[in-house]
Order: structure tokens, then C-alpha cells, then sequence
């Protein structure tokens, strides 16, 4: 019995994602705050005043799509006095 070999090609399609990242605009948020109330306000204020340990609030400045709790995005919103819609950006990956 004579089999006939058959080559299969498996296509791989991966249709276009574009991918989001949320952007936390901390660091916009505390200059336009510190401009409000004339004065510099530093991460270590934000740390006492919000509870937010300090290697958070810096890793939200420095590391681009951060994941953070619900939580606090809360407290900075609240220390911001802004909503998460004003607190946060979707921006291309």
C-alpha cells in the first residue's frame, strides 16, 4: 500500500492588537496641586499624608504602566483632590 505524504502548513493569524496602558499622571497632578497651594510637595508628603509606602509612589513615577490597586488610586485622588478619569490616561503601548 502506497501512502501519498501530504505537507500541511498550520498558519499561525494573530489579528492586529493594539495593546493600552493606563498612565498614572502623578507627577502632573502634584505640580498642578503644589501651584495651587504655592508650595513643592514631595513624595515622602504624599507617603504620610495618603498611607502609600514610598517604593509605590516612586515605582508610579518611574516605571511606565505600573499596576496599582483600586485602593490607591482612591488615596491619591483623594490627596489630589481629582477623579480617576482626571488621575489617570489609556495611551498606546
Amino acid at each position: 500500500m502506497h501512502y501519498n505524504q501530504i505537507n500541511v502548513i498550520l498558519v499561525l493569524y494573530e489579528p492586529h492588537r493594539v495593546t493600552n496602558m493606563l498612565r498614572i499622571k502623578l507627577t502632573q497632578l502634584l505640580d498642578d496641586k503644589g501651584f495651587r497651594e504655592r508650595k513643592r510637595i514631595t513624595l515622602n508628603e504624599v507617603t504620610d499624608v495618603t498611607g502609600i509606602s514610598r517604593a509605590t509612589l516612586t515605582r508610579i513615577v518611574n516605571v511606565p504602566g505600573y499596576n496599582v490597586s483600586s485602593d490607591t488610586i482612591e488615596e491619591l485622588c483623594k490627596f489630589l483632590e481629582c477623579t480617576p478619569g482626571e488621575l489617570l490616561e489609556i495611551v498606546d503601548d
